[in-house]
């Protein structure tokens, strides 16, 4: 019994004597996010898809700015974009000899037909596949979806980068300095929360142009006010 009593008292002193690993903040949240394979499998989405953005330029890709007028408004395909364009006219030129109450095709939609086959044979840029399709001025949506992409990631993180290091410069100052200085800094952050994001990037676009790195700026002057307040 004496003996039950002894080990019993010394496993409860083992536990508590017992030493934890730390665990920092990262492994913590890499651990949670592991467990929801919703979560995991986003995360490996938009790494895939930052990565492709990054590296559209050495990537085949078709330009995401040129345009092919013969190819308006295809529809999304894994076939060439010659064929999908010669069955969508020769299907519009039936349903025009249909509303004509004609059995087929005249010999102007023949003739016009049989150039576009010979077009589509001869030249290689009926060759391509618009897995996306394409948009009304023929341009290849899925380029242009990557390429628009490449900007939506940059403005994200330098945005993102810059509201940081503004938010946190101002709320020093007026953490530091405190007294008046803190106050004025948290009234103005008070009003500026009141207006309308978007508007101020608006004008602000509007003010100084239209420009890629003007519209980082905008977005950073208008990204800081919740650090700051921090």
């Amino acid at each position: 019994m004496e003996n039950t009593v002894n080990n019993t008292a010394a496993k409860d002193t083992n536990e508590f004597d017992q030493t934890v690993k730390p665990v920092s903040l990262w492994a913590d949240a890499w651990k949670r996010l592991k467990k929801n394979k919703m979560a995991l499998a986003g995360l490996w989405i938009t790494i895939a898809y930052i990565l492709i953005a990054v590296l559209a330029p050495v990537l085949p890709f078709y330009p995401y700015e040129e345009q092919v007028i013969a190819h308006q408004n295809l529809p999304p395909s894994l076939k060439p974009a010659g064929e999908v364009m010669l069955r969508s006219t020769e299907a519009y030129m039936y349903k025009v000899a249909k509303k004509e109450k004609r059995t087929g095709l005249s010999e102007e939609q023949q003739f016009k037909l049989a150039e576009m086959q010979e077009d589509v044979r001869t030249n290689p840029v009926h060759q391509r596949r618009y897995l996306l399709g394409t948009d009304a001025l023929g341009r290849d949506t899925l380029s242009r979806v990557i390429y628009g992409g490449r900007v939506s990631i940059m403005i994200g993180f330098i945005g993102t980068i810059t509201a940081l290091l503004v938010g946190i410069l101002i709320g020093a100052i007026a953490g530091y300095i405190g007294g008046w200085v803190d106050n004025l800094i948290m009234r103005f952050v008070d009003i500026m929360y009141g207006l309308p994001y978007m508007l101020i990037v608006i004008i602000m676009m509007a003010i100084l142009g239209q420009n890629i790195f003007i519209l980082f700026i905008a977005i950073a002057l208008v990204s800081w006010l919740t650090i700051a307040r921090v």
